[in-house]
């Protein structure tokens, strides 16, 4: 994500300490909705920010490439998947299984990556939620349909 930013000359990471975080997310999430305007932009951020209002809306003045703004969204939905992976896994085994798994799975798709040589395929990135949740709703009409032939 930063440095989709920093080539646009946005030098968000300058006035935000974690562009990851909520104030950061909401003006990319903004950006890539096709609000471009520094002074809307700079509305967005917490009040808690040390910069000031003048330094967020100076660091947002860049140029708005397509190609760009394209390496961004896909930063972000790949900076999505695996916070959501994360996520899932900590709130089933826990912190330690959580930084495991999602670091191998970055190691696998590096280790892809660099062994057939292609870039990464971010429209494969919902395919993995996608299964699971269709299997937890074949779990489910199987569980249903026990309960129906027992009454």
């Amino acid at each position: 994500m930063q440095k989709s930013l920093e080539l646009m000359n946005i030098m968000l990471s300058t006035v935000i300490s974690d562009i990851t975080g909520l104030s950061g997310r909401r003006i990319i999430s903004a950006i890539l909705a096709g609000n471009r305007a520094p002074e809307y932009l700079t509305s967005l951020a917490m009040s808690n920010c040390k910069a000031s209002k003048e330094e967020i809306a100076a660091s947002l003045e860049g140029t708005w490439y397509a190609d760009l703004l394209f390496t961004l969204k896909q930063s972000v939905e790949a900076s999505d998947f695996f916070i959501n992976q994360y996520r899932r896994i900590h709130a089933k085994s826990g912190a330690l299984q959580a930084n495991v798994a999602t670091a191998h799975k970055i190691a696998k798709i590096f280790y892809t990556m660099v062994k057939t040589k292609k870039a990464y395929d971010s429209s494969k990135v919902g395919l993995y939620e996608e299964k699971i949740t269709e299997k937890k709703i074949a779990k489910l009409e199987r569980a249903l349909a026990k309960l129906r032939n027992a009454s």
